[in-house]
């Protein structure tokens, strides 16, 4: 199946889609981010896990992942998009 990936963060080798058998959105982003640059600030070096400390929003067809029930480990689906983005924090 083919996964669409969007992002408004310019990362050169993240692929604008990606294919594999089955898997959730943590596996999409896992697989896509994996040979970044990027992939220290997204993945945990130490178990692989996506690093989720509130300043990442994924969301899978334009529906937050805390929104679905199984978070970032529910399924995708052939034609699905996910898109990931950084959320800018304010403060003064």
């Amino acid at each position: 199946m083919k996964i669409a990936l969007k992002t408004i963060i310019r990362i050169p080798e993240l692929p604008a889609e990606i294919e594999m058998e089955e898997g959730t959105i943590r596996d999409v982003l896992l697989k896509a981010f994996a040979a970044t640059h990027f992939a220290g600030e997204i993945i945990e070096p130490e178990t692989g896990a996506l690093k989720q400390d509130g300043l990442w929003d994924v969301r899978l067809n334009d529906v937050p992942s805390y929104s679905l029930p199984q978070d970032l480990d529910s399924p995708v689906h052939d034609g699905d998009t996910v898109s990931f983005s950084f959320l800018p924090l304010g403060g003064g």
